[in-house]
C-alpha cells in the first residue's frame, strides 16, 4: 500500500470486509490522520492508531 510506505505505518484490517476498500487519489502535504479522514468521507470505516500501526474496522 502506498499509504504505508509514504507514512511509514502498517495498516491492519481488523475485518476482511474492510480490506476490500479500494481508493484512488493524491495526497501531498496531509498527515496520515488528515488522509484517513478524507477517505472516511468516501467509505464508512473507523480507525485507531497504536504506535506505527493503524487498525481499520467498520
Amino acid at each position: 500500500m502506498r499509504l504505508q510506505r509514504r507514512y511509514n505505518v502498517v495498516i491492519i484490517f481488523e475485518k476482511q470486509s474492510c480490506s476490500q476498500y479500494k481508493f484512488t487519489g493524491r495526497f501531498e502535504d496531509e498527515t496520515i490522520d488528515e488522509a484517513l479522514l478524507e477517505l472516511q468521507a468516501i467509505a464508512p470505516f473507523s480507525y485507531r492508531k497504536r504506535g506505527n500501526k493503524i487498525f481499520i474496522s467498520n
